[in-house]
């Protein structure tokens, strides 16, 4: 199953998390992924605008899916399921800078940051989160 979904609207992301529950059954994995960049050079160049959209796609949108997916895995679990895995991607500009990736450097520091905040653990196999960088 594939779905075209803009990360950045949240009722967009429920309702496709919905959809794919009640065609597959069950999601057992979600990838957040923080995807998008700006042609903006340096933060000097990055306008209002472009810094939003950077914001609402690799920070709001990762955020997003994260955690509709982990809501059906934990409810999964909770009635005896075994969760799943979400896995964050950023880039790893985030840590490293970069001149030419200076506006992506904080919402993909966001997106690492966020799957700090949602690994947890229960006993058996509640959902876990992975951060990544590309």
């Amino acid at each position: 199953m594939s779905q075209e979904v803009d990360v950045a609207d949240e009722a967009r992301v429920i309702e496709a998390m919905t959809g794919a529950v009640d065609k597959m059954g069950r999601v057992d994995g979600a990838i957040a992924n923080a995807g998008i960049m700006t042609n903006a050079r340096s933060f000097l160049n990055l306008s209002s605008e472009l810094y939003h959209g950077l914001l609402a796609v690799n920070q709001h949108g990762a955020m997003y899916v994260a955690r509709e997916a982990a809501r059906h895995m934990k409810a999964r679990f909770d009635a005896g399921d075994p969760g799943g895995s979400i896995v964050f991607c950023a880039s790893l500009s985030a840590l490293t800078g970069s001149a030419s990736r200076d506006p992506a450097r904080a919402p993909n520091g966001a997106c690492g940051s966020t799957s700090g905040g949602v690994c947890w653990r229960s006993s058996g196999s509640a959902p876990s989160a992975a951060g990544c960088g590309a």
